[in-house]
C-alpha cells in the first residue's frame, strides 16, 4: 500500500509516493501535526517542500538544535527549525545560530530540558543549553483578534507592541513574523519545510518583502525599518517598493525604541558583514541621523569626504573580519562611527588650547554624552572606546624610549588597529603606524630582552619587633 501526500494536503501540491512499510509514520506524524484547523484556513496558502524541492541537509543543523527539536516532538509537541537560520541554509549561506518554535509554552520546555532558562518580558522565550551552544525556543504566536489574544497584548497608541505573549497556532505565527524569507518552518526529522506566507519564491527571486500591511507591521515594531536595511545590504535583495517608499517617512518612530536595544541593533548593523552597504541605504533612506545624528550631519557637511571615506574604510575591513571569521568588538565600531563627532568637537571647542590627550579626553566624553540621546552604550564598552580615542595622541607621535611599554598595556591593538584606519597611503600618520608596526615586530611578549627591568623591592625600614 501507498500513500501520497498530494491527495492529503490541501492543494495537493507535494509530489511524492511513500512506501506505507518505510514511510507510514512520516504521513501520519505530518497530518496530526497539523490541526484540521490549520488546513482549513491555509487550504490556498500552505506549500510543503520535499526534500528535492528545497535541497536542504538535515545534517547542516548543529546537533543541538536537532536535539531540542526531536526532544519536543518526543515530548508531544510540534518544533521546528525557524527564521534566518533556514532562511541562510537555502540561499547556501552559513547561519549562526538556530531558533526552534514550538507550540510549547515556556513553562513546558523548561520541563523537558534540564539546562533551561526563561526570558523576556515583551516575548517570553526559552534559552535552552546544549554543550556551548544555546537554542532559543519561541512559543507559536497568535492573533490579535481574538480575546486570549488581545489580553496578552500591550501596545502603545501609535500601534508599536509594548508585550505580546498571545500564543495560537502555527499558521498564525507565521503570519505573525515579519518578512515572508523569515517565515519558513524546517523540520529536520522528516526533511520538509512548510511555507505559509510564499517565503521560498521570494528567496529564489532575491525580494523582500513584508508580511501583512508594511505601515502597521512598521508601527508595531519600527526596529524593523532597520531589519529591512540590514537584510537587503546583507542578502543582495530589491526591497518591496511598498516597503521602501515608507521607510523615511517612518525613520522618527525609532526615537520611540530604548536606547539599550537601539545599542543591540546597531551592533548588528555593523557586524552583519555588509556594514558598508547599509551605511549606503540608511545614508539613503534618512535612518543614519537616527542612530547617529551628529555623524549624520557632519557627514552631509563634509564636503571633502574626509570622514566618510574613514568610515567607509573602517566598515569595509569589519566586513571583511566578519566574513573571515574573526572577532568582532561593538566598542571599536561604536569608537569608529562617533570618531567624526570627536574630531568636530576638537576643532568647534578651540581645543588646540589643550595638550592633545587631555582634549581628546575632553572632546570624547562630550561625545559620548551626545550618542547617549538616542543610544545607550555600556559601561565596558564606552571604557573601551575612551580608551581608543585618548591612545590616539600617544600613538601619533610614534614610538618613543621603552615602546614595548606601550605595546604590553591593555587597549593597545584596538588603538594601533584604529589609527591604521585613519592613516593615509602617505603622512604622518602613516610614518607613525608603520613605526608602532616594526616596533611590535622586534618586541616578543615574555622575552627577558626586550622587556623593561622589574623594579627591585626595597624593605621597609622600620622599628625592630621587641622579642
Amino acid at each position: 500500500m501507498q500513500w501520497s501526500i498530494s491527495a492529503l494536503l490541501p492543494g495537493g501540491r507535494m509530489k511524492i509516493r511513500l512506501n506505507a512499510a518505510a514511510r507510514d509514520s512520516m504521513a501520519r506524524n505530518l497530518l496530526t501535526r497539523i490541526s484540521k484547523a490549520v488546513h482549513k484556513r491555509s487550504r490556498k496558502k500552505l506549500r510543503v517542500y520535499s526534500a528535492e524541492e528545497h535541497g536542504l541537509n538535515p545534517d547542516d543543523v548543529t546537533s543541538a538544535a536537532r536535539h531540542v527539536v526531536k526532544t519536543l516532538v518526543d515530548g508531544g509537541y510540534d518544533a521546528y527549525i525557524v527564521g534566518g537560520g533556514v532562511r541562510d541554509l537555502m540561499l547556501g549561506l552559513h547561519p549562526k545560530d538556530f531558533d526552534v518554535a514550538t507550540n510549547a509554552h515556556p513553562e513546558q520546555v523548561r520541563q523537558l530540558f534540564d539546562r533551561c532558562r526563561i526570558i523576556g518580558r515583551r516575548f517570553r522565550l526559552a534559552h535552552v543549553y546544549s554543550g556551548r551552544e544555546r537554542i532559543e525556543v519561541a512559543t507559536f504566536r497568535g492573533g490579535h483578534q481574538t480575546r486570549a489574544g488581545r489580553e496578552h497584548l500591550a501596545m502603545t497608541l501609535g500601534g508599536r507592541i509594548l508585550r505580546d505573549n498571545a500564543y495560537g497556532p502555527i499558521d498564525r505565527d507565521a503570519e505573525r513574523r515579519d518578512f515572508t524569507i523569515n517565515s519558513l518552518f524546517y523540520d529536520p526529522l522528516h526533511n520538509i519545510v512548510l511555507d505559509f506566507v510564499g517565503g521560498v519564491p521570494d528567496l529564489r527571486q532575491g525580494r523582500l518583502r513584508m508580511i501583512g500591511k508594511p505601515v502597521v507591521r512598521f508601527r508595531e515594531d519600527p526596529v524593523r525599518l532597520l531589519r529591512v536595511l540590514r537584510f537587503a545590504a546583507k542578502l543582495k535583495f530589491t526591497i518591496d517598493p511598498a516597503m521602501e517608499q515608507l521607510i523615511p517617512e517612518l525613520a522618527p518612530s525609532l526615537q520611540n525604541i530604548s536606547p539599550a536595544r537601539m545599542f543591540d541593533e546597531g551592533v548588528k548593523l555593523m557586524h552583519s558583514s555588509a556594514a558598508d552597504d547599509t551605511l549606503t541605504l540608511m545614508r539613503s533612506k534618512e535612518l543614519l541621523g537616527q542612530l547617529f545624528p551628529y555623524t549624520d550631519q557632519i557627514l552631509k557637511q563634509d564636503k571633502n569626504s574626509q570622514h566618510l571615506e574613514f568610515l567607509r574604510r573602517a566598515l569595509r575591513n569589519t566586513d571583511q573580519r566578519a566574513r573571515e571569521g574573526k572577532s568582532l568588538s561593538p566598542a571599536f565600531a561604536y569608537a569608529v562611527m562617533m570618531w567624526p563627532d570627536v574630531c568636530q568637537i576638537m576643532k568647534a571647542r578651540g581645543s588646540h588650547r589643550l595638550e592633545r590627550q587631555d582634549a581628546l579626553i575632553v572632546c570624547g566624553e562630550k561625545a559620548l554624552e551626545h550618542q547617549a540621546e538616542t543610544i545607550q552604550i555600556p559601561h565596558r564598552h564606552a571604557q573601551m572606546i575612551r580608551e581608543i580615542w585618548r591612545r590616539q595622541a600617544q600613538l601619533e607621535a610614534g614610538p618613543r624610549r621603552h615602546p614595548e611599554r606601550v605595546i604590553s598595556r591593555g587597549y593597545f591593538r584596538a588603538a594601533y588597529d584604529f589609527l591604521g584606519l585613519r592613516a593615509n597611503s602617505k603622512g604622518p600618520l602613516q610614518e607613525a603606524f608603520q613605526a608602532w608596526t616594526q616596533a611590535q615586530e622586534q618586541y616578543r611578549p615574555g622575552s627577558t630582552e626586550d622587556s623593561p627591568r622589574p623594579r627591585s623591592r626595597r624593605r621597609r625600614r622600620g622599628r625592630r619587633r621587641r622579642a
